[in-house]
């Protein structure tokens, strides 16, 4: 697997899924000159030779215009993953073309929702096939826990007696914890034990202090930083009810929504704007709500409905967590990402 230097993970990280995995990963350096854009271009080509594989697979903008040449060199398959905000952020004029002559050459592209989809058919592209496959979560690493371990670690942060709305995710203006903590003040009347935690690189971590300030809800708003897996399985479990509100920022939107499925595992019902592809990580009204983008009244009166009517959250956690095993977990998913693999290897 050859990645983009600028990936997020960890060295830890990328070591630890590896070896998990057993696949090789390279980490490949920023090219900010021609000169070292050729030189990547051919370190993949070398790879290409060398591995021999059945499938070049390219996923994210830069990857993909890489796999895209390879492809178009080595004539081995292509197959990209379309997410979202590759088709509609752009770093320079190019990018559209780009975009359409590298997508356009896959022999197959799989959109991770609907939405994106329906974006990328706008965007111009038309690939030999494109098929829509939602986004899994790791049922072996996100799950319910024993009561007592979470009770303990409620116990442990002061959220006893408390009714705890979660949101993960870096903090920032896509990730919408501001509409969350806006409607804060009408969700207090109601429930005055409220508690909302936001998981996340605190990216306008002061932004949002001065907020909540201003609100009058600080002491109802925790700010974690971000965390290890073992901690955010903790809050997961311990958390009353997940919401994801995330709010369109410039074409910077939501292609789907991992968190909500990983949530799910865990046993927790979600509230999630309709962003993007966010509304295809919940079925409304059965494993979750949707309710419209940077609505804090609606944002405000969901909550409130959730969280007073405990048959209500019972019966949406419920369904949520069958829902996340039996279609969105990573062994489903996988055979469907197989079948299509497959379809493609002579």
């Amino acid at each position: 697997m050859l990645c983009e230097y600028y990936i997020n993970s960890s060295d830890d990280e990328i070591k630890k899924y590896a070896i998990e995995n057993d696949i090789k990963i390279k980490k490949l350096k920023p090219a900010p000159s021609f000169f070292l854009l050729l030189k990547k271009i051919w370190f993949c080509y070398r790879y290409t030779k060398k591995y021999k594989p059945e499938i070049l697979i390219g996923t994210g903008r830069h990857p993909t215009w890489y796999a895209a040449i390879i492809s178009k060199i080595t004539g081995i398959p292509l197959v990209t993953i379309g997410h979202g905000t590759e088709f509609t952020q752009q770093t320079s004029k190019k990018d559209s073309k780009w975009n359409r002559l590298a997508y356009g050459q896959s022999s197959l592209l799989i959109a991770i929702s609907e939405f994106t989809k329906k974006t990328i058919v706008n965007c111009g592209i038309k690939p030999k096939k494109m098929v829509v496959i939602h986004n899994a979560a790791n049922e072996n690493e996100f799950k319910i826990l024993n009561p007592v371990i979470v009770d303990e670690f409620k116990i442990k942060n002061g959220l006893h007696n408390k009714k705890v709305i979660l949101a993960t995710g870096s903090i920032s203006e896509r990730k919408g914890q501001k509409v969350v903590i806006k409607a804060l003040p009408k969700i207090l009347q109601e429930i005055p034990n409220v508690v909302f935690v936001a998981i996340g690189i605190p990216s306008l971590k002061e932004e949002m202090l001065i907020l909540t300030k201003e609100l009058q809800v600080e002491d109802k708003v925790v700010f974690p930083g971000k965390i290890d897996q073992k901690e955010l399985l903790l809050w997961l479990n311990a958390c009353d009810l997940f919401t994801m509100t995330s709010v369109n920022n410039n074409g910077d939107y939501e292609g789907f929504g991992i968190a909500v499925l990983e949530a799910a595992l865990c046993g927790k019902t979600a509230l999630v704007s309709n962003n993007g592809g966010l509304p295809e990580a919940v079925i409304h009204n059965h494993t979750g709500i949707v309710v419209p983008e940077n609505d804090i009244e609606k944002t405000a009166s969901e909550i409130v409905r959730i969280l007073k009517d405990k048959n209500l959250l019972s019966h949406l956690s419920k369904n949520a967590l069958k829902n996340a095993l039996e279609f969105n977990s990573y062994k489903v998913k996988a055979k469907e990402y197989h079948y299509e693999l497959l379809s493609l290897i002579k």
